[in-house]
């Protein structure tokens, strides 16, 4: 009878084993959540042992500038007795691009206690974020800050990385390592802190995109003037209520251009130099048009793009009020002088406002809406049922030890 009863321990026991899940934890594949969880815990060094953990949006999608790359976005949220917090992320091809931390109550739980010195802090951050991924570029990063004597608003360049300090910014004081060649801006890291130092916002843009060129074979004055050139020709349709307008006749003003040398994708993925240039009009046209954009290429001096700048809302005519008289559709460069279609530009790191619940708005039919898990932690629900499984089985061995007595 002893030997039945072991059996039946086992037998137990082993069944227990074979109903429940196996932790992510163990599988080759993490999770989005679970991947947003680890780097809080290993590199912001948020204490989310102390927090129940309820997933409230996990979505994926494949945006065509991404090439057919899997995006990433949702939505957690960390909640105890003292504190709540809810984080938002988005992964570009499972690499993190951005991780927000909001605090709803109370303060934030760290396994290590940030360093009121942010200075300190962000040197600290970088560390870890080299020790988690293997990034040798945070060794010259931190390399670059050591530079920095204090916190203020700066911007400081060491060979081909720029580091610019926000010291006032609603996300708190924020830093930005950025990939500069020629005065153009490439990739960048940046991430945030609250004053005391506390982990507040995480981006990086290095990962996904890569520099496909870096030369800058056209000034600023040839940009221009290749604009104004093209500006010469061009006229614009305007639609108001029934009325249709060709603008032939405006006045592009000398004495005021801007000229800005920034990034874009001429491949997916795949950055280059370009001019964007702005030229302005002596008044308000039809259309609340009140000047011209132009992006050319700064490596090859091709223009890829061409458009109209106006306000949003209702026409005006000769410079008068935009509040008055019939409604505008957008105003269209004219079909014959039409300019290539745009590039889509190097989507930036930008934190969303307070009251934002969730990046992307999630599907109906969702699964990532789930009920309370065991001990009310919604992820990773493994956990909780590899704890019921030690209890399972530590009952069927009770079991079997009382039938084993109540044989004897």
């Amino acid at each position: 009878m002893k030997n039945k009863a072991l059996a039946l321990t086992l037998t137990m026991a082993l069944l227990v084993f074979l109903l429940v899940p196996v932790p992510k934890a163990q599988s080759a594949e993490f999770s989005a959540p679970e991947r947003v969880l680890t780097f809080l815990t290993d590199v912001a060094k948020l204490d989310t042992a102390k927090y129940n953990v309820t997933l409230v949006s996990d979505n994926v999608d494949y945006p065509p500038d991404l090439g057919g790359l899997p995006e990433e976005s949702g939505k957690l949220i960390l909640e105890s007795i003292e504190s709540k917090l809810h984080i938002i992320w988005t992964f570009y091809n499972k690499t993190l691009f951005y991780c927000y931390l909001y605090v709803d109550k109370g303060s934030p739980f760290y396994t290590q206690t940030p360093s009121a010195n942010v200075l300190d802090e962000a040197d600290a951050f970088l560390q870890r974020y080299q020790n988690y991924t293997g990034d040798s570029d945070c060794q010259t990063f931190r390399n670059v800050l050591d530079t920095v004597t204090e916190i203020k608003d700066m911007t400081t360049v060491v060979g081909n990385t720029k580091l610019t300090i926000d010291a006032g910014s609603y996300v708190g004081v924020g830093f930005d390592w950025i990939r500069t060649f020629n005065g153009a801006d490439y990739t960048k890291l940046s991430v945030s802190f609250f004053d005391n130092g506390a982990f507040s916002a995480f981006g990086d843009t290095r990962h996904i995109y890569k520099i496909g060129g870096t030369e800058v074979n056209v000034s600023k004055d040839e940009a221009i003037s290749m604009a104004r050139k093209r500006a010469e020709n061009l006229t614009f349709w305007v639609n108001m209520g029934n009325n249709t307008i060709h603008v032939t006749d405006f006045t592009i003003v000398d004495d005021r251009v801007d000229a800005l040398l920034l990034t874009a994708p001429r491949e997916p993925l795949v950055l280059y130099p370009y001019w964007k240039v702005n030229l302005y009009l002596d008044k308000l046209y039809p259309g609340n048009v009140y000047g011209f954009t132009f992006d050319i290429w700064a490596d090859k001096g091709e223009l890829y793009y061409g458009n109209l700048l106006f306000f949003m809302g209702g026409s005006s005519s000769g410079g008068g009020s935009s509040s008055g008289g019939g409604t505008s559709s957008t105003p269209t460069i004219d079909p014959s002088t039409k300019l290539p279609t745009e590039t889509t530009s190097t989507p930036p790191i930008e934190y969303p406002p307070e009251d934002s619940t969730t990046p992307t708005t999630p599907p109906a039919e969702s699964k990532s809406q789930q009920p309370a898990g065991f001990l009310g932690t919604t992820l990773p629900m493994e956990y909780g049922y590899t704890i019921v499984a030690v209890i399972m089985v530590s009952i069927a061995a009770a079991a079997g030890y009382l039938l084993h007595k109540r044989r004897k």
